[in-house]
């Protein structure tokens, strides 16, 4: 009996779970408006003078972004942020938008104060004609409270656009933070890989 009862506690807690997440998704920004606001904060970005293809100034404040972001589980990461990112600005990472340097600086250490490890690889790099950028990557993180502590390790991409002063306005991640976070994630992680296999 008892083991029963704790079968149903078991499935009541995991359906409260992703009860709280599909309603925390329904009620979120729906997917319209996170493509309209994206559209938005691009035009916005595009009217600031960018670098010039190729210049020193382009070529140093890319190596000072790649370098910030090599070392995700870095404890400095927070302190470095506004050395690299424009005061106000648009950040995605598919979890969350944050609209300024000092909110991106605390995002940042949270991430890093989940983290024993989070390296990011990165494999190529292209500019449009608009002066965006595009940088693919490969990152490999672990955490004691991710995956039981075994690295994940996940592809990405990467747009960004500096400004004039070579400081980062607008940041967007393309990438599966599904297969990335939430499937390694205790309680939620089960699900989450029941339904993807069932679609």
């Amino acid at each position: 009996m008892s083991g029963t009862i704790a079968i149903a506690v078991i499935f009541f807690v995991i359906g409260v779970v992703v009860s709280f997440l599909l309603l925390g998704l329904a009620n979120g920004p729906s997917s319209e408006n996170l493509v309209d606001e994206y559209h938005a904060a691009l035009t916005s970005a595009r009217e600031i003078p960018a670098p010039a293809a190729g210049s020193d100034l382009e070529t140093e404040s890319l190596k000072r972004w790649k370098v910030l972001l090599a070392d995700l589980a870095s404890e400095s990461i927070g302190d470095n942020v506004k050395e690299v990112y424009s005061g106000n600005l648009y950040f995605n990472d598919t979890l969350k938008t944050i609209r300024t340097a000092e909110d991106l600086a605390a995002h940042f250490e949270a991430t890093a104060e989940i983290l024993d490890t989070g390296t990011v690889k990165y494999l190529s790099e292209m500019r449009d004609a608009s002066g965006d950028l595009y940088i693919r990557w490969e990152m490999s993180y672990s955490g004691k409270k991710i995956n039981d502590g075994k690295p994940i390790v996940t592809i990405g991409m990467s747009q960004l656009r500096f400004d004039e002063a070579g400081k980062v306005v607008f940041h967007q991640d393309f990438w599966d933070s599904t297969a990335g976070i939430f499937e390694h994630l205790p309680v939620v992680g089960g699900p989450i890989k029941f339904f993807r296999n069932r679609m």
